[in-house]
């Protein structure tokens, strides 16, 4: 079986690799700051906050052509600030996974919030 990959995600990913100050930078620890500070509209931090809501939309945009093992089906007009909360939410309901994978988490969230059904049969 080959490897498809996905050449404007993997870009998302590798460009959220420089924001947070922890050891892992893409853990959802190092993400959860920013992700909180995009939904406060606040003027800190604008990189994380940037990182956050782009790796979120990313994975809004690329859930329609994702396997449907990994894909959400959130309302069409869901924004980034709904499915940024919809994040962190999830991160502060599981603090135990918070080293973990920031996308695989966002993925994990945006399903449980968002999930498919009968919808999504591809």
């Amino acid at each position: 079986m080959a490897l498809q990959l996905n050449w404007p995600l993997l870009v998302c990913f590798a460009m959220t690799a420089s924001s947070g100050a922890h050891a892992d930078p893409l853990s959802g620890a190092a993400m959860l700051p920013g992700c909180k500070a995009f939904l406060s509209h606040s003027n800190s931090d604008q990189a994380a906050q940037g990182a956050c809501s782009g790796a979120v939309s990313a994975h809004l945009f690329y859930t329609t052509v994702v396997r449907p093992e990994m894909a959400s089906c959130p309302p069409e007009q869901t924004t980034a600030d709904q499915a940024v909360r919809v994040v962190v939410e999830f991160l502060e309901a599981n603090p135990q996974r918070l080293d973990e994978y920031f996308h695989w988490l966002v993925v994990h969230a945006l399903r449980q919030a968002w999930p498919c059904g009968a919808k999504r049969t591809n």
